[in-house]
């Protein structure tokens, strides 16, 4: 329903090993005439203390997410556009901003509800030159490609 909101606060919740922490809230902003949702969502004080070595991770996120539908019962062909923005601390204690530049898309077919199908980021890292994430083309492939400085390399995401 437009204006509802949602309030999740991580308190102790673990996920593999690690502690989550923050406030993350949901609000239903609207829906338009083919029946896509959109949500603002930010998180708070978001922090990860990875049970592994206890490094931490801190994100602050302010994101749209659309809900995209194809009007039928089947959630397998949904995905999630999102837009916007985070700042935090890397687990080496170097502040970042990152911006979303070509929307990040989430596809919820099997295998895939995990990481971004598609998408463009634009990361600074303290006085480092801008990293680019580019998420692919589609294809669930649990790909990307990292530019930073002139170089390219391919990653495989890791499922958390």
């Amino acid at each position: 329903v437009s204006g509802s909101r949602a309030t999740l606060d991580f308190d102790s919740f673990y996920i593999n090993g690690s502690h989550v922490l923050g406030r993350m809230t949901l609000q239903n902003k609207s829906t338009d005439v083919s029946g896509n949702t959109f949500f603002d969502v930010q998180m708070t004080n978001g922090s990860m203390i990875y049970g592994s070595d206890g490094r931490l991770i801190k994100q602050d996120v302010i994101w749209l997410l659309e809900w995209k539908t194809l009007g039928n019962n089947d959630r397998e062909d949904d995905t999630y556009n999102i837009t916007g923005t985070s700042s935090g601390v890397t687990s080496n204690g170097d502040s970042y901003t990152e911006q979303i530049t070509t929307p990040l898309v989430i596809s919820r077919a099997t295998g895939c509800v995990r990481h971004f199908i598609s998408g463009v980021t634009l990361a600074q890292i303290n006085n480092n030159p801008d990293m680019q994430i580019e998420y692919g083309d589609g294809i669930c492939d649990r790909r990307a490609v990292v530019t930073q400085g002139g170089v390219s390399r391919v990653i495989t995401l890791d499922d958390y």
